[in-house]
């Protein structure tokens, strides 16, 4: 009779440390230990062995190199079929099915090794991380490559320019609650609530606002990211022009 301690961890699917040890008090003494890490980009693993006087040590690193669109990238080992994920955006969490499989990286893109060739394939992106002013077209798709193939899977992700101003008519004076301000050609109205903020839903460019009550004028300009969620700007003067609206 002999007796074996054993622990492991797996390794997480969407990426992380696994490992496996282990030992018994048999007449060899064995004795194991087994690391592997587990990134969109490659598999690392080493172990060590022991058995009365031998020792043996190993190390593997497995992946692959996929060309697409004209750029290279760095891949877990494909054995069936992939799918580049292009989300445009950074930090984007892809799952297939319910199985997180990763984020996108730093160009809004992530590469999923291994699909199955000719089957349904569901595959979608988590918009609970993504910020409120974000508009999509989907968040979920079905594809079916074929065997040792590819596909490109687009999900079009766009910042909406949205943003609360302030606007003051004079220092430590924002204008009152209630305040209605227009646009030039009065197709936009705009009314100001506490502290003088007022909701822009589209403020891509500077635009040009008019109180008529107060007889002055207040240029707005947008943020300069505009990834943003709802970002707050100002404070705005509103001017008194030379010749009124």
């Amino acid at each position: 009779w002999s007796q074996q301690i054993q622990t492991m961890r797996v390794a997480p699917y969407a990426g992380g440390l696994g490992w496996n040890i282990g030992a018994d008090n048999s007449n060899n003494h064995q004795a194991f230990a087994v690391a592997n890490w587990g990134g969109q980009q490659c598999d690392l693993a080493a172990g060590y062995y022991k058995a009365a006087d031998e020792q043996q040590y190993s190390a593997e690193l497995s992946g692959a190199l996929i060309t697409m669109d004209g750029d290279i990238y760095a891949s877990r080992t494909v054995t069936d079929a992939f799918a580049l994920v292009d989300t445009g955006q950074k930090d984007i969490p892809v799952m297939v099915g319910n199985k997180l499989i990763g984020t996108t990286d730093n160009h809004g893109k992530l590469l999923v090794p291994d699909l199955y060739s000719y089957l349904e394939n569901h595959l979608s992106i988590d918009p609970l991380e993504l910020p409120a002013n974000v508009t999509m077209g989907s968040v979920e798709q079905n594809l079916m490559p074929r065997r040792r193939g590819g596909m490109h899977v687009k999900f079009p992700i766009s910042f909406a320019p949205s943003a609360i101003v302030s606007i003051y008519s004079a220092p430590n004076e924002p204008i009152p609650a209630g305040a209605q301000l227009q646009t030039a050609d009065g197709s936009q109205e705009y009314l100001a609530g506490w502290n003088g903020e007022i909701y822009v839903e589209v403020l891509d460019k500077p635009i040009t606002l008019y109180w008529a009550e107060g007889q002055c004028q207040v240029t707005v300009t947008p943020a300069k990211d505009n990834t943003q969620a709802l970002p707050k700007l100002g404070p705005f003067y509103c001017q008194h022009p030379e010749v009124a609206p």
